[in-house]
């Protein structure tokens, strides 16, 4: 079921039609798989690799990634829980340049994200890899 536009903020709608699923556990398993196979393919040399100057490496990323999936995560428990506080924003910028993803390798980020994924969902079978 997709949300209703009323029920989120006009910014997102750049992301909800996106999603190819009806069900957020199905959508999350693809995206997953979509992720760790996107993943498997760079080669460790390009883990560091940024386009341009001043933009985000691979691994950066990444732990865009699994920190907006936190913090979305966060969102939806204090919405489940009627919490009428408006939540925070973040800077997703100033997250990345404070990641400290120099020393950790490509392989570490994903079984991050990988636990992350697992701790959100619920959903997924015992082995994901």
């Amino acid at each position: 079921m997709r949300p209703d536009k009323s029920t989120y903020p006009a910014y997102y709608e750049n992301y909800i039609p996106l999603v190819k699923q009806n069900n957020v556990h199905e959508a999350l398993l693809a995206n997953f798989q979509e992720i760790k196979n996107l993943i498997a393919a760079i080669p460790p040399e390009k883990e560091n690799y940024a386009y341009a100057a001043g933009k985000w490496t691979v691994k950066q990323v990444l732990i865009h990634i699994i920190d907006t999936e936190r913090i979305m995560a966060y969102r939806a428990l204090r919405f489940a829980r009627k919490d009428q506080q408006q939540p925070l924003p973040f800077d997703e910028n100033e997250y990345a340049q404070h990641a400290e993803t120099q020393n950790r390798d490509l392989k570490n980020l994903f079984e991050e994200f990988e636990a992350v994924r697992r701790s959100n969902s619920g959903v997924f079978p015992t082995k994901l890899c």
